[in-house]
C-alpha cells in the first residue's frame, strides 16, 4: 500500500496561483486525495485574506 501524501501550505498556494509553471507542478499532487491539515487550510485562508486586503488598498 503506497504511503499517503501530505500537502504543505506552499503547494496549496502554488496550485491555486497565477504562475502556470507552479500550477502545472502542484495541481497533479491533488489527484490521489492527499492529506491536508487544518493548519494548512488556516494558513491558506490567512494568505487569501491578506492578499484581498492588499488588493483592496490598490483599487
Amino acid at each position: 500500500m503506497p504511503a499517503k501524501a501530505f500537502i504543505d501550505t506552499n503547494v496549496v498556494i502554488y496550485a491555486m496561483g497565477p504562475n502556470s509553471a507552479k500550477v502545472a507542478l502542484a495541481a497533479p499532487l491533488f489527484m490521489h486525495h492527499p492529506t491536508i491539515s487544518t493548519q494548512v487550510l488556516s494558513e491558506k485562508a490567512i494568505v487569501a485574506v491578506s492578499l484581498s486586503r492588499s488588493l483592496s488598498k490598490v483599487y
